[in-house]
């Protein structure tokens, strides 16, 4: 048995007997249109929120680093999300029909992003008449080099830079997606395809892209970190080996055959342990060894900073070992006393911005774990959504008696020669 509660209607399906005298199909589609316009209307509401935020300069303060930033921590967005909320919110002023439809349940946050990245003011009207039947790639593919004419100062709307992001999936496999402007996409392919070439004229046999990639990427570390000791070090591949299994810095246990074959030919460094945990420098060294700071750095993870958009789960390159107790206040150089930030988030601390107390050894939401806190002692923490409940005219009053009115795209196919721009007016 399933409960869906929406604020519309509770719909009991035991995915047996579809609703009586409706057919499944097109009463769960129903369902959906009007869940989504709810979805729409309350990220309507959210842009308009971070729009006076923008306005009134009030995200900033207490390590937050970027308006993005701000809504991870607040909203419990992913930073994609973040970006397409801010990206919106950026021009709400500029697009009134957009944001219309938009705040009317007619568009999703996608196709109001999308719009928003690509349109300029002076047809955006009619870029929005098409967004609301369009699906997000079709919008983005006729919008994006669409001939716009007569070129206004606001048709200048820059086009995001390379954008990369890295992560694991739930195999445990790495994945990597990037995005780009054509003419640097056209860059990295090209030097890409060489690549493959050379591998093919070095070994004599076939290679993938993905082969190549790897030769290149493997290649350039080589080279980088052959003449400099200290950067050799910073920058390695680091293997635990350890009575449960083999794993790579920052990620799960690898399959025995990639076991196997990294731990063929690798140098080894020893960890000492005491009743499983690393011996303490204690006071003995100020600075944090390269073995004691790669455990600091798979355990972390990343920034431990709330939310910050550098904790990207594997990263540990370019994070500092910050001491939580401060070494000449008598802090020791144990796992305890130690914790990762980035170099942003480093800096500010030191700034007396935020203050950091507990322990970076117990989960964040553990009582005696890490506590950030603003220079005036309020606490900085990634806040749960409410939900809407007020019972006079609330949010949750309104969506349930008027849901919105989104219908979705249509899935007809696009064709980019038929379709026109009107300027506004």
């Amino acid at each position: 048995m399933v409960v869906l509660a929406f604020g519309i209607e509770q719909m009991y399906y035991d995915g047996m007997d579809g609703p009586p005298s409706h057919d499944v199909a097109e009463h769960l589609a129903r369902q959906v249109h009007e869940v989504a316009g709810i979805l729409n209307r309350a990220h309507a509401e959210l842009v308009a929120l971070v729009s006076r935020a923008l306005d009134e300069d009030a995200w900033g303060g207490g390590g937050i680093v970027s308006p993005e930033h701000w809504l991870v921590l607040h909203a419990g967005l992913s930073r994609g999300r973040a970006a397409a909320i801010v990206a919106v919110a950026r021009r709400r002023h500029e697009l009134p029909v957009t944001i219309a439809a938009f705040e009317e349940g007619q568009l999703s946050v996608e196709q109001t992003a999308t719009v928003a990245r690509h349109a300029p003011s002076s047809h955006e009207a009619s870029v929005a008449e098409l967004a609301v039947h369009a699906t997000v790639p079709q919008i983005q593919r006729a919008v994006s080099r669409y001939p716009f004419l007569p070129p206004t100062a606001s048709a200048d709307v820059p086009e995001p830079g390379p954008q990369l992001t890295m992560g694991t999936d739930g195999a445990g496999r790495f994945v990597l997606r990037y995005h780009a402007p054509a003419d640097v996409g056209a860059l990295v392919e090209t030097a890409i395809r060489e690549a493959k070439d050379a591998l093919f004229t070095a070994t004599g046999q076939a290679h993938t892209i993905g082969e190549a990639l790897t030769h290149m990427l493997a290649s350039h570390l080589d080279a980088a970190t052959a003449a400099t000791p200290s950067r050799r070090r910073s920058y390695r591949v680091l293997v635990h080996l350890e009575t449960s299994g083999v794993r790579l810095n920052g990620r799960p246990p690898l399959p025995d055959h990639l076991s196997n074959a990294l731990t063929c030919d690798t140098t080894i460094t020893p960890l000492w342990e005491r009743e499983g945990r690393p011996v303490a420098l204690g006071r003995q060294r100020r600075t944090v060894p390269a073995t004691l700071r790669a455990l600091i750095i798979d355990r972390d993870r990343g920034c431990r900073f709330p939310g910050c958009p550098s904790a990207s789960g594997t990263g540990g390159a370019h994070v500092d070992v910050h001491h939580i107790i401060h070494w000449r206040e008598g802090g020791p150089t144990d796992p305890e006393n130690l914790l990762s930030l980035c170099s942003r988030h480093h800096d500010r601390l030191h700034r007396g911005e935020y203050a950091i107390t507990g322990s970076p050894d117990l989960p964040d939401h553990d009582p005696g774990g890490l506590r950030f806190t603003t220079c005036y002692g309020l606490p900085i923490t990634a806040a749960a959504p409410e939900l809407p409940g007020d019972p006079v005219g609330g949010l949750g009053e309104r969506r349930a008696s008027d849901p919105g009115g989104y219908r979705g795209p249509t899935g007809e196919h696009l064709y980019k020669r038929w379709v026109e721009f009107r300027p506004t007016g």
